[in-house]
């Protein structure tokens, strides 16, 4: 169910239409595990079985290790539920990867190896419901939380489906507590809401959906391209994954708000960032935190020495990388990343704190470069490999003479124009979330009611198609 169409319409307003009628704890926990299974069944119903037996297994699980006497005892209870949600994980995404993987590699070394393709369907957001539970369990196991004993309510939390299918990934103890104290929905909540989401969806429908015309058009093209068409597809790019992603993850905390909760923002003006470790603390913040407490810290973060450091970044971003899909291109994406990482910290790199705004004419070349970074990166992160060294050849000026030009002059200016307005934008509110921004919008009812009217009616009149959201794939 797209948030971005007619039927998420119909399903939005029949939820808050029996939302208010729902007056005690009990009956709001079944009502929002009931239509998460709804919202997440129009998708394909026979997948709910994997949410529901995640949901099970660390709900037990949660309680098991609380229980347990031992640290053996422990950590053989965390082992099954690491044990089955990653065994999940692996067979729907990653198992034909590592075959075709293994395949290719015994290949290279002269042996023929028949390895069995699994016909299955990729569960739309099981890498985010899957992070969902494990921390769960994880913060469990270290002592941080303690179990829930309603199961319906822990089910809700799992399941809440303003985030379920593409984030942000919660931990229990950003929403649990929440759902037994619905705070009260006043009027400046409702519009702060209405902002996000109306600003949500004009983001994906206007923005991402236009852009991501113009970036087929190149991407898909089977042949190569011209200097100028790679970089401004590239910035189409970099345009429309910034607008489909944000767009969903401000749609979805709108749509919280209206609830009466609050979810943490996803993004902080990624494309301000003045180094590439900052740019990790603006794009994808719940994924960012994850791979850190769960991964990087674990591993042994920076305590270890600057060897040991330096292998804990780069296993983290490649795995990071791998999280987003199982193609070798995007483990090339989460590696560059690490490379980027590891030089900034042996150049000393660091992000100033206190000093994110501004336009000092060194910021704004730092914060130029790294969004060029970023956007090589992107390259990728969009195509595979061979299509990836075609576009990059060309963006760095290996030019072939039988190379088309595909885009007319008024397009490139136009994507170009749309990519400086939205760094600017973005550098000038460098230091402040979109959330911050909804509660700025300082407007009389009828003024907010206008803006959000012309939001609406530029989504509507888009004709940029329906696409899903980029990130339901991984």
């Amino acid at each position: 169910m797209l948030f971005n169409s007619v039927t998420f319409l119909v399903f939005a307003a029949a939820f808050f239409a029996v939302w208010p009628l729902a007056k005690g704890v009990s009956a709001r926990h079944w009502l929002l595990m009931v239509s998460s299974y709804i919202f997440y069944g129009f998708w394909n119903t026979p997948f709910m079985l994997l949410l529901i037996l995640s949901t099970v297994v660390d709900f037990w699980a949660g309680k098991a290790i609380f229980g347990a006497k031992t640290r053996r005892r422990r950590n053989a209870i965390l082992l099954v539920s690491l044990g089955y949600n990653l065994g999940v994980l692996f067979l729907f995404k990653y198992a034909n990867f590592f075959m075709d993987s293994t395949r290719g590699l015994m290949g290279l070394l002269g042996v023929d190896v028949h390895m069995p393709f699994i016909h299955v369907v990729l569960p739309v957001g099981i890498s985010f419901y899957t992070f969902v539970t494990l921390s769960y369990t994880l913060d469990i196991w270290k002592g941080e939380i303690e179990p829930e004993h309603d199961f319906v309510k822990y089910a809700a939390f799992v399941s809440y489906w303003p985030h379920l299918v593409a984030g942000p990934i919660l931990r229990a103890k950003q929403l649990l507590p929440q759902l037994d104290k619905r705070r009260r929905v006043n009027a400046q909540i409702f519009y702060q809401g209405l902002f996000l989401v109306a600003f949500g969806l004009f983001m994906k429908v206007v923005v991402a959906d236009n852009m991501a015309r113009y970036v087929e058009r190149v991407y898909n093209y089977p042949f190569p391209v011209t200097f100028g068409d790679a970089w401004v597809a590239t910035y189409a790019y970099a345009l429309q994954i910034f607008g489909d992603f944000s767009g969903y993850s401000g749609i979805a905390i709108g749509l919280a708000l209206w609830m009466g909760f609050y979810i943490p923002q996803n993004f902080n003006a990624p494309y301000a960032a003045s180094s590439m470790s900052d740019f990790w603390r603006r794009w994808h913040i719940s994924l960012s935190q994850w791979l850190r407490d769960y991964l990087y810290i674990p591993l042994g973060g920076n305590r270890k020495g600057e060897r040991r450091t330096y292998l804990n970044l780069m296993v983290t971003m490649l795995l990071g990388g791998l999280w987003h899909g199982a193609a070798w291109n995007f483990v090339a994406w989460g590696g560059l990343h690490g490379l980027f990482l590891a030089a900034e910290r042996l150049l000393g790199i660091r992000p100033r704190p206190g000093a994110r705004g501004g336009w000092g004419l060194g910021l704004i070349l730092r914060r130029l470069l790294i969004f060029h970074l970023v956007c090589v990166t992107w390259v990728l992160f969009r195509a595979d490999f061979k299509r990836a060294k075609q576009i990059l050849g060309a963006m760095a000026g290996f030019v072939k003479p039988d190379a088309v030009g595909l885009y007319g002059t008024s397009v490139i200016a136009a994507i170009l124009a749309l990519t400086a307005a939205t760094l600017a934008v973005q550098f000038w509110f460098a230091d402040k979330t979109l959330v911050s921004a909804a509660k700025a919008v300082r407007l009389s009812r009828p003024g907010y009611i206008l803006l959000v009217a012309m939001l609406l009616l530029l989504s509507l009149l888009a004709r940029g198609g329906q696409g899903a959201f980029i990130y339901f794939q991984f």
